[in-house]
């Protein structure tokens, strides 16, 4: 099972409490594959993300489906495009509860862009 959240803004004060978070994603028998990047489901609805703002995501998955990189500094710039910017941040080792510092998702973020040309992309992590 793997579950995605998420909360306008830096997650640094909403880290321990579920009530801050929206769930956009919760998605039974998933699996994704051995090799990183991993690729999640699509959201049910989209989620609408202004441009320079910070979008903070908390992705949770029962058996160890989700894969990370240890030893990336936390809030390191660990994949840019022209759309977007990709932080590390932390390792969940529960469900809203504990976390080890310094880990990256190595993971995949589909995304489409509205009012420019392009359209749609993708930026492996």
């Amino acid at each position: 099972t793997v579950s995605v959240y998420t909360i306008k803004g830096p997650y640094n004060n909403a880290k321990k409490n579920l009530d801050k978070w929206t769930r956009i994603l919760h998605k039974r028998n998933f699996i994704p594959g051995q090799n990183p990047p991993v690729a999640l489901p699509r959201f049910k609805t989209p989620l609408r993300v202004r441009a320079r703002t910070i979008q903070s995501f908390y992705i949770y998955a029962t058996n160890n489906v989700i894969v990370c990189s240890h030893g990336v500094r936390k809030g390191k710039i660990i994949k840019r495009n022209s759309d977007l910017r990709v932080f590390s941040g932390l390792l969940g080792l529960s469900e809203f509860r504990g976390y080890a510092k310094n880990y990256a998702w190595n993971g995949e973020i589909r995304y489409r862009t509205v009012g420019r040309p392009g359209g749609s992309g993708s930026i492996s992590a």
